[in-house]
């Protein structure tokens, strides 16, 4: 029979480190499940509470990309006004100094 501990790191989530296992198995031995159901609902959880689990680190890449990809496109948008600005005032001071 494997242990809770093994049952924990087979799963191999990152994000399991946030379901206490043993305490969810104990709980359901206490309302009636047997051992074996327990380990296996726990596995299960495990699995789909690591799957769908955001570390930190997962939201800081995320901002760190949002972050590039504003600056990004913040620098495109400063870029065409200041191109936009200059033809406008170039155009302007064609037509001053002409006329």
């Amino acid at each position: 029979m494997r242990c809770w501990h093994d049952l924990h790191s087979s799963v191999g989530t990152e994000g399991v480190e946030m379901f206490n296992t043993l305490m969810y198995a104990k709980k359901l031995e206490e309302a009636g499940f047997s051992r074996q159901q327990a380990e296996v609902n726990v596995q299960i959880m495990a699995e789909i509470i690591g799957d769908g689990m955001v570390t930190k680190e997962d939201l800081r890449e995320a901002l760190r990309q949002f972050g590039t990809q504003l600056e990004y496109r913040l620098t495109i948008k400063l870029g065409t006004l200041l191109v936009i600005g200059f033809t406008t005032m170039a155009t302007l001071l064609k037509f001053w100094i002409i006329h």
